[in-house]
């Protein structure tokens, strides 16, 4: 995860971070679980306060890859509340 002025205060909400050869995600037509292989970056983001609930938010992750290379994300989520 990079840092800067405007995020620093934010990395708290980062509980953790992994590299992964595998993942699970779900299917949009039946929500079933399917496994995909390869190579994944996983955070896992949590924390928020209950006022952040509607919130629309851009998670930003950069990746340095040891070849030198450098991948970067960005994702809008909307926070909704627990239980919906």
């Amino acid at each position: 995860m990079s840092h800067s002025p405007e995020t620093d205060g934010r990395q708290t909400r980062i509980l953790s971070v992994s590299a992964q050869t595998a993942i699970q995600l779900r299917t949009p037509a039946d929500g079933s679980l399917q496994t995909r292989t390869g190579f994944f970056s996983v955070a896992s983001v949590g924390g928020m306060p209950t006022t952040a609930a509607g919130g629309t938010y851009i998670l930003e992750a950069t990746a340095a890859l040891s070849d030198g290379r450098v991948l970067k994300l960005n994702a809008t989520v909307l926070c909704i509340p627990s239980g919906l």
